[in-house]
Formats: C-alpha cells, structure tokens, sequence
C-alpha cells in the first residue's frame, strides 16, 4: 500500500504554528484516472479557456483531431467534444512521429478569453486552427494558416508574445518543404485578418519555444531546435518588421537533438529562466542557461529507461511545481516506457525519479494547478487513451484554535484516497472522523485534538496524518 505522511507540529502559545513536511522528488504521486477513451492521445494541455467553467480546465487533443475538454465540477470530471475534426479519419494522427501539438493564448483580439491553438502534422492536410468559444455561436473555430495541398508539412504552433508592435500574443509554427529544410512563420491577428511572415529559415526545426530568457533583450525570444542538432535562439527586433530575424546557434549537438523544448525557472541557483530540452535519439532531459554570445553549456539531467529503438524520444516535457517546498519549478517528462520522469534542483544537484509509470506509451504531460491540494498536479496521457491526474497526497490542512485551547482541523480529502489519524505527544484524537460533503471531492475530513494541560507540559504538541491508497 502507497502512503505519505504529513507531520504537524503545534505550539500552543499565543496563535497556532504549524509547519509541513512536504515530499521530496522520490515521493510517489496518486494516479486518478480522469478519463478514458477509445483512441490514443496525442496532446494535452491545462488553462482557462471556457467562459461557462469556473477555474482551469484541460484540453486533450485526440488521434482522430478532436479536441475533448475535461473540467471538474460538483459531480466530478465531465467531458465534452468542443472541437470535431471536419476531415478526421482513424489514420488522422498515427504517433508520435507525427508531431502535434495544443497551446493556449490570448491570439484573437475580438474574444474576450483564451483560444487553443492546434496544429498535427499530417502530410498534404495541414492547418493550424484557433478553437474557442464565442458568446453568439458557442464553440467555434478560425483557421490561422492552411498548407492544404503543398508539397511540405508543418507541425509545432507555438504561441507567445515575441512580438511588441502587436497586442496581445502571437503563433510560432514550423513548416518543412522539400529541400530538408524548414520556415518558421510569425502569424498576427488583427481586425479578424491573419497576417504572417517568415522569421527563420534554416535546418528542419522539430519544436519551439517562446520565453524571456536572454537578459540582454527586452521581448520573448524563440528557441528552434531541430532535427540535424543545432538549436536557434530567434531574437525579435524590438521595431518589428520583416524576417528572417537574427538568430544564432546556442548549441550544437546531432547526437543529443531536440525533439521537444520548454523555457522557465528551474535552478533556484541561477537567475532568469533556463531553457529544457527532450532529446530525440537519446531519451534524455537536458538543460541550458544563457551564456552571453557564448555558445551554452548543456547539462544532461536524466536519461530515460526507455529502450524502443524505433522512438527512442523524451516525447514531451512539462514546468511546474508539483512540489510546493521547492524553491523552483520542476521538470517532468514522458516517453513511450510509460514512464513519467521528474527532475529537481535540490541541495545544490540535480536529483531524479520516476513519478509514475503506465503500462503503455505515453506521448502527453502538463503541470498546472487544478485542484486545491499543495503544488500543481501533473497529468500524462498517451496511447491508452487514458487520461491520468497524478496528485501529492500531503493534504493541505487548515487550523483553528478554539477558546477552550483545542486544536482543530479539517482539510478537503482526494476521491480514492484513505486518510488516518496518529497521534503523539500530549495529544488526544478525537473518538471519530467524519467525511462532509464536499463540492469538488467526494468528501472532506474534519476533526478536533486536545491535548493534557498538565501544569508545566511542554507547549510542543505532535500529531501526523497518513494518506494512504
């Protein structure tokens, strides 16, 4: 049986002090299947894009093109088809050699919210479309650009705001042509019109990213790594105008190729954001910084278990801070061992683990905080079709000192799992716990302890709650 501790430690003096012991990267998470469908998929991830749900909901895009949102509500996980693909056949995303992906952003300025933006690569078909829902018409659709019938195929939209002489953010995608090599197309929307033009022109780029991490720049730049080993910093003028825009090699390394690449803080070490790659050929997290005009150095942070000659990928990667105690995001990443990796800056190294692992591939992770439980939850999808919500355990507990000096606390309980309550020093438990209702879980815990008021006892009182599944 899985468990977590979580210790309190009480100081009956003035006010109520507690402290948490939080988890550290080798803490094992609990996987809530939140989802279950009869195709593979492709991409996922987390914001708020839907005026009528409260809070964040999650995008997964599905192998046939359609874009399923889950959100939580009072009954639990609800799932609807916002997105049906016109053109979608069984073959419409085969795997993920096949890049996609699903991005949220601000890149309509006539809706007030956010839209997804989805791109598949998919030979001769290829579009990069806007989903959203509109208050006349519900859920709808603008197509940012169309490759239909071009020799090439394009894959990787990307949105951020790199560009300052525009309101609101911008889309970054890849298209390769014939001559093994790629563009890379800016895409602005104004007055309801689509304009782009083309920002780089180089080797065939696998991903993108869009983030703040030069010092020297005031905007967001764009990293392009590609599939021959050179990764390209892309700096927009701060005036704008027409491509291909300077860009030069941060590093280079065809063994060590970039399949997927993000931007954020994860050395509490270094200032700034740092740049994260998963490699192509080797299965590995890397990591670089800014290194002036230098050439980076790239520091290899973990290697996967994964041994499939054939996709030997760290397929994707997700930032965030699955745990609350650290002083910088982490990193987490899946490959088609079905593994889901975690890497943290802890103590002055790098420290690794394996979160969780599926019995089947899996293609698709994000970080973000969902449910009211510390630090954010990561959740993992892939070729089972499964969608799986992995939660800390540690429930985050609310204290309260009442005026006969009884300490007590109650916190919202996670569906699936079984909380128990040991007591230590000085402290007695109350006879029963009980489950209240509870509109996001199943049931919350509440309870009260006291504690022996013995003339000269120590103010220090202890009691610890297990979680366990």
């Amino acid at each position: 049986m899985n468990f977590c501790w979580l210790v309190i430690k009480t100081l009956f003096l003035a006010a109520l002090v507690f402290v948490l012991r939080t988890h550290s990267a080798s803490a094992e998470f609990y996987p809530a299947r939140i989802h279950s469908a009869t195709q593979a998929v492709a991409a996922v991830t987390c914001g708020d894009f839907d005026p009528l749900h409260p809070g964040k909901e999650l995008a997964c895009l599905m192998a046939n093109g359609d874009v399923v949102e889950l959100a939580l509500g009072s009954s639990g996980w609800t799932a609807t088809t916002i997105f049906k693909n016109p053109g979608a056949t069984p073959g419409f995303w085969e795997n993920p050699a096949n890049r996609a992906t699903l991005e949220i952003g601000n890149v309509i300025s006539g809706n007030p919210g956010d839209e997804l933006v989805i791109s598949v690569q998919q030979e001769f078909q290829q579009q990069v479309i806007a989903v959203y829902h509109a208050t006349s018409v519900g859920w709808t659709n603008q197509i940012i650009a169309d490759f239909t019938g071009l020799v090439g195929t394009s894959w990787g939209a990307r949105v951020g705001d790199f560009d300052r002489t525009h309101a609101g953010e911008e889309v970054f995608c890849i298209y390769e042509n014939l001559f093994d090599n790629s563009l890379g197309l800016a895409y602005r929307e104004a007055n309801g019109v689509w304009e782009s033009e083309t920002v780089y022109s180089a080797e065939v780029g696998m991903d993108s990213a869009i983030g703040d991490f030069n010092p020297s720049t005031l905007e967001n730049e764009i990293i392009v790594v590609t599939e021959m080993g050179p990764a390209y910093e892309i700096t927009p003028p701060p005036a704008g105008g027409p491509g291909p825009w300077p860009r030069r090699t941060i590093w280079n390394d065809n063994t060590n190729a970039g399949w997927v690449v993000k931007i954020g803080d994860v050395d509490p070490e270094s200032p700034g954001n740092e740049i994260v790659y998963g490699t192509r050929y080797t299965d590995r997290i890397m990591m670089s910084r800014h290194n002036g005009t230098n050439v980076h150095t790239v520091d290899i942070l973990l290697t996967g278990v994964n041994t499939n000659n054939d996709l030997n990928n760290m397929l994707d990667l997700a930032i965030g801070q699955t745990f609350p105690a650290s002083p910088a995001a982490e990193i987490a990443g899946v490959d088609a061992s079905g593994s889901v990796y975690v890497v943290q800056r802890s103590d002055d190294q790098w420290r690794e683990s394996v979160l969780w692992r599926d019995t089947n591939a899996l293609y698709a992770v994000c970080a973000a905080d969902l449910i009211p439980t510390p630090g954010d939850e990561v959740v993992v999808a892939g070729a089972s079709g499964v969608v799986t919500l992995l939660i800390n355990p540690a429930p985050l507990l609310r204290v309260a000192l009442t005026t006969d000096r009884k300490a007590v606390f109650s916190w919202n309980a996670v569906a699936g799992l079984a909380y128990s309550v040991e007591t230590t020093t000085n402290l007695v438990s109350a006879s029963s716990w009980s489950h209240v209702t509870n509109l996001v879980y199943q049931g919350g815990v509440h309870g009260v302890l006291s504690h022996t008021n013995a003339s000269g006892a120590s103010s220090e009182r202890w009691f610890r709650v297990r979680a366990s599944w």
